[in-house]
């Protein structure tokens, strides 16, 4: 148990670090209408991934990150969720290319439903 408890004290750290920088390398280009929906559509993945593998937990399955361990906390789970939406914030941010940013925020979305949809199907029993 004072593995879990260290790795969300890191997690939490390396999320706080990452807000706390305000590091951009050059001015961002403006989101246009459809990059800010697809951005929306990865924090809406991210939540729907984080919201089925509770339920997954709750019935008795087992999370199959390594990273996370077979029982994560809550808050384990939770700022690996911010983390990932963060990362790919800034990642889309030194996108400068619109056509890019929509294929790189697109795949990322894909990836976070995928998971959602998958932990969905999941039978523990």
């Amino acid at each position: 148990m004072a593995c879990r408890g260290a790795m969300t004290k890191v997690l939490f750290l390396i999320v706080l670090a990452i807000a706390l920088s305000g590091c951009a390398p050059h001015p961002v280009v403006p989101y246009d209408t459809a990059e800010k929906v697809l951005l929306g559509a990865v924090v809406g993945g991210q939540i729907w991934d984080l919201a089925s593998t509770e339920q997954k937990l709750g019935e008795g399955c087992i999370e199959a990150n390594p990273i996370l361990g077979e029982h994560p906390s809550d808050a384990a789970l939770v700022g690996s969720k911010v983390l990932a939406i963060w990362i790919t914030y800034l990642g889309a941010n030194a996108i400068d290319n619109h056509a890019m940013r929509k294929i790189f925020l697109g795949a990322i979305s894909a990836i976070g439903i995928g998971a959602g949809i998958h932990n969905s199907q999941v039978d523990c029993q």
